[in-house]
């Protein structure tokens, strides 16, 4: 007699029994709700024919396995795909480049129609028959450098074009370069680096310099010899520069520190400044010496005399005019050249450019006629 099952037993075999149930239904709706779908994709993509639906969208075509050709290669059958010939190999000569390459891009092989090379051989078998480095087509190296071919002439002139309507007329007022000087007398100049880092900083673009004439400053002979002083230069040319700072507008702020305080500094008059003579000064200063008053003691000498004489072809000093005081006699013209003429001897030293400079404003100070001034 058969053994009689336990509540045990009966309760697993209907726990088994309704999970086969589900299962069965489960793959049953999973089945028909893929056939449903491929039959769906099938009408829509492959059964129409219109080129267009309803909306006026076109239709994606595929293709049915059938119509691709296919090519068996040992035991398996893989599809024949016939490669697409690069895009240089279909453009004109006379093609307009900024249409193809309008931006800055990576380097495409397929697009530049250039027979470029890059890269390192380490042995033969790499030359591709020819010894040569490798070729554009898949070359990586070529990918890793920067190129400029998104600027070209006719892509400048392009670019030109499109921002001409923003600019405007060069100004008259700096056709020259002397009127650019008088204009904009300071020069600021700064650099820019292309810099390969975790930090797009470069250290060396921190740099500010500054150039000016010390001539277009407003300074007496006091000032202008203190500047020098400081300066420890007598060249009127100019240079400031600084690095000391991390940041470009900090060295551009400290630049424009040091030039007022410079400037000022220069203007200061100490108490000992007083008592400084000729032998002090670093430059020859002609009103500081005793030519100078040596040279208004005969002008205003020669100029009470020829007071007393009516007749002004006849005086000793016609440049000298009765209006003329003691006070104005180095504003005269003949005596400005000779300041300049002893000036020159005293800084540059004796040569021929300097002593005959010096003889000649002599002998228009003292209105001297020699036998060349007469033959002449």
């Amino acid at each position: 007699m058969a053994a009689p099952m336990n509540s045990r037993c009966i309760s697993c075999y209907n726990y088994s029994l309704s999970h086969v149930i589900n299962s069965a239904k489960v793959l049953r709706s999973s089945s028909r709700l893929v056939s449903d779908a491929a039959s769906s994709r099938k009408d829509a993509v492959i059964g129409s024919t219109d080129d267009k639906d309803s909306k006026g969208f076109r239709r994606y075509q595929m293709k049915k396995f059938g119509d691709i050709p296919m090519e068996r290669k040992g035991s398996r059958f893989t599809a024949m795909v016939k490669p697409i010939a690069p895009r240089y190999t279909k453009m004109p000569v006379n093609q307009d480049w900024t249409n193809v390459w309008p931006t800055a891009q990576t380097f495409k092989w397929s697009v530049v129609p250039l027979p470029l090379k890059q890269g390192y051989l380490k042995n033969k078998m790499e030359a591709a028959g020819d010894g040569l480095p490798p070729q554009k087509r898949g070359n990586t190296e070529l990918i890793k450098i920067p190129n400029f071919l998104h600027l070209t002439p006719k892509h400048i002139e392009k670019h030109c074009k499109a921002i001409k309507k923003f600019c405007t007329e060069w100004p008259s007022e700096l056709d020259t370069v002397k009127d650019m000087d008088y204009h904009f007398p300071l020069e600021v100049i700064t650099e820019d680096y292309c810099f390969s880092s975790p930090s797009v900083r470069d250290p060396r673009a921190r740099t500010v310099t500054f150039k000016f004439k010390a001539s277009d400053l407003e300074m007496d002979s006091h000032a202008r010899d203190k500047w020098q002083k400081l300066l420890k230069s007598r060249d009127d040319k100019v240079t400031l520069k600084a690095d000391r700072c991390p940041l470009r507008k900090q060295n551009y702020d400290y630049l424009q520190y040091l030039l007022t305080a410079l400037y000022f500094e220069s203007w200061k008059v100490e108490p000992w400044e007083a008592e400084m003579t000729q032998e002090d000064m670093l430059d020859y200063s002609w009103d500081l010496s005793h030519s100078k008053t040596n040279v208004v003691n005969i002008i205003n000498k020669y100029r009470e005399k020829d007071q007393t004489i009516e007749d002004p072809t006849k005086r000793r000093l016609p440049y000298v005019s009765d209006d003329v005081s003691p006070d104005t006699v180095t504003s005269l013209e003949p005596v400005k050249e000779y300041k300049q003429s002893v000036e020159e001897l005293n800084m540059t030293g004796e040569n021929i450019t300097t002593i005959n400079n010096y003889k000649e404003s002599v002998l228009k100070l003292l209105n001297v006629q020699t036998k060349s001034n007469n033959s002449s």
